[in-house]
């Protein structure tokens, strides 16, 4: 059930990223959705669970993208993986730290992005505009991304609880 709630939860935030996010001026310039799903995967799911997850999102993202194949897949898996790194001399699972995480995960992101870029076009100058970018997507990232992750987390403990109480009805047994 947890694979199914993985798989329906990861498509709905490329589908919003896709389709809603670009067309509404308020939002311009907002942050990867999908991160946000892998910052919760890194955080409150063991890594069987996360790690699967991450490189599917990212194969999927790169797919539907139109970037370099593996940007996607190389960004999600390391920042899982900082995050893992980080939780084991820090508890960063504190709501009070959850914006700069975060926030620094949004950072990071746009970091790997633009080395990516460099790399594929050695070039390229610089356009003056991505500070303030990067600004915004952090500053929306810090604002927006943890009630998005204690959103996700609140939903899937509800599934979870629904698909118990089915299971529980299902074999036989009455709690009552």
């Amino acid at each position: 059930m947890t694979l199914c709630f993985y798989i329906t939860a990861s498509l709905l935030v490329i589908l919003i990223q896709t389709t809603i996010i670009p067309y509404h001026s308020l939002v311009h310039g907002f942050y990867d959705l999908p991160l946000l799903l892998v910052i919760y995967l890194a955080l409150y799911r063991p890594i069987r669970e996360s790690l699967p997850t991450v490189i599917g999102l990212g194969f999927v993202m790169d797919s539907l993208s139109g970037s370099p194949l593996g940007l996607y897949v190389s960004t999600y898996f390391w920042t899982c993986a900082g995050i893992l790194w980080l939780m084991t001399f820090l508890h960063i699972r504190n709501r009070l730290l959850l914006p700069i995480v975060v926030a620094v995960a949004v950072l990071v992101e746009n970091i790997i992005f633009l080395a990516g870029m460099v790399m594929l076009v050695p070039d390229m100058r610089m356009v003056g505009c991505i500070f303030s970018t990067v600004s915004v997507q952090v500053l929306w990232a810090a604002v927006t991304g943890p009630l998005f992750i204690i959103f996700i987390e609140t939903v899937h403990g509800q599934v979870n609880r629904w698909h118990s109480q089915y299971r529980i009805k299902e074999n036989g047994y009455n709690r009552t």
